[in-house]
């Protein structure tokens, strides 16, 4: 629910370093601002970079707003960020270095899909017809590598849906990142090698599958936190907030105090970058009010040694977890098909952290991070960090040093441990010109190879992942 859609500099890097001739900051901002209804009465006013009366409405966590007040931690933490020279800035507006509190893709308190906010108003519309529970297995091409026929099952049975060529009549692919790129493989698009292997005949040899990007994140840096100035998300789980949440949208569940609701910082970091040029915004960092460990709910169970020794001590205690997320890397992975089979899932290399600069930029986050436990903001809240040694990092660990002075090589063991994927997956259907023999898609969105009526349409065409959350951007 993180309404944020990436800088200026994001989208002009994509036209002065791929050749993505129509896609400057300038070009795209009027479909930004056309499907908006923002409804923050400051930044309603800014009409250059925000919309009105557009189908997604956003929204921002109000201290004087009953109905959804943002948690007082924010105070705290933007007042941290602030003795480090971070200001407030409109982090969908012209600069996204500073502090923000989060806009959000919410109506009545609870998330605003993009399927709700656009699909549902279009549903009776006689032009389109929406069939759920089906899957694509295939795209058939003619002789002329003309995209012609869907091929998918539904209930069991498989369904042919053709396009009407004799009238520009196209397909478009719109699967997302990883299914996009499987699809088109499965379809004869793709490398080569990679098809002729499974034996899938090629109909175009294309770099579909590679340059997968995501944005990754890390745990962070851990504190205790000695205080009774707010509560926290455990005390706010009680039937009455459920029931204001659910039947009116309304109480302090309606302004996800869960996560993010202390804000975020973005800042620019001091490593070299190596090929394109991007925007200063290399690194957020953002606050979660939880149990320890919990940041990473959801993702592959931790080491149970991790779990007792490192999270362990702190359990039932008041935490407050700063994570840090990589905006930009330069890591690359790809993805490859595992068998010919469509409902078989792909091979997934996200290659995270395998590019050097993307762990020293970590590493500058971390020990940022540190200096905002050290502000006097943060320690008026009594904030002190975690005191006990990661698990499987002890070799690295500086028993003469505090946690705030270790040494990089246990900051990195502790980031190559407790990292995670946004899941923000780009990339694998890149666009370029049509001279990029990089790219799987020109400008216009439509694939190479001199393939004729397919083009596509997700975050899949991204020729670098923007300092934004691309779930947001596209609908997933």
């Amino acid at each position: 629910m993180f309404y944020n859609r990436g800088g200026p500099d994001d989208y002009n890097g994509w036209a002065s370093d791929y050749g993505a001739n129509g896609w400057s900051y300038e070009e795209v901002l009027p479909y930004f601002k056309k499907s908006e209804n923002q409804t923050d009465p400051k930044l309603r006013l800014d009409t250059r970079y925000h919309g009105t009366g557009g189908p997604w409405t956003i929204t921002s966590p109000n201290i004087n707003d009953t109905t959804a007040p943002y948690h007082l931690l924010s105070d705290t933490f933007l007042e941290a960020a602030r003795e480090h020279g971070y200001f407030p800035t409109d982090i969908n507006g012209p600069h996204q270095l500073g502090t923000t509190r989060i806009q959000r893709n919410t109506r009545n308190g609870k998330r605003l899909s993009s399927a709700q906010a656009f699909l549902e108003p279009a549903a009776s519309r006689p032009n389109l017809f929406i069939l759920t529970g089906a899957r694509v297995t295939r795209i058939h091409f003619n002789e002329n590598k003309r995209a012609h026929t869907v091929q998918f099952r539904h209930n069991g049975l498989t369904h042919y849906a053709s396009v009407d060529t004799q009238h520009g009549g196209e397909i478009i692919l719109s699967a997302g990142t990883i299914n996009s790129a499987k699809l088109l493989l499965l379809s004869g698009v793709g490398p080569q090698e990679d098809l002729e292997r499974l034996g899938i005949p090629v109909v175009a040899d294309l770099p579909v599958g590679k340059n997968l990007q995501d944005h990754c994140r890390t745990a962070g840096v851990d504190f205790v936190v000695n205080t009774t100035l707010f509560s926290f998300w455990e005390d706010l789980l009680t039937v009455q907030n459920l029931e204001s949440l659910h039947l009116n949208g309304t109480g302090p569940l309606a302004s996800q105090f869960y996560l993010h609701q202390g804000g975020a910082i973005i800042f620019k970091s001091h490593v070299p970058r190596n090929g394109a040029t991007f925007g200063p915004s290399d690194l957020m960092i953002a606050t979660a009010l939880v149990p320890p460990g919990s940041v990473l709910l959801g993702l592959p169970p931790l080491n149970q040694d991790i779990l007792d020794k490192y999270f362990g001590p702190y359990f039932g205690q008041p935490t407050l977890n700063l994570f840090s997320c990589l905006n930009h890397v330069e890591s690359r992975g790809k993805l490859t098909l595992r068998s010919r089979d469509p409902y078989d899932p792909p091979l997934i290399d996200p290659a995270y952290l395998t590019h050097p600069n993307d762990i020293a930029r970590l590493i500058e986050a971390f020990k940022f991070t540190m200096k905002l436990g050290e502000t006097e903001a943060f320690q008026r809240i009594g904030a002190t960090v975690y005191e006990f040694p990661l698990p499987g990092c002890e070799q690295y660990f500086d028993d003469n040093n505090s946690q705030s002075d270790q040494p990089d090589d246990y900051i990195e063991c502790k980031i190559r441990h407790l990292s995670a994927s946004e899941m923000h997956p780009a990339g694998t259907c890149k666009m370029g010109s049509a001279n990029d023999v990089t790219a799987v898609v020109d400008t216009r969105l439509r694939v190479l190879g001199n393939i004729k009526g397919l083009r596509v349409a997700d975050d899949s065409i991204m020729p670098s992942i923007v300092a934004g959350k691309t779930l947001k951007l596209t609908g997933h």
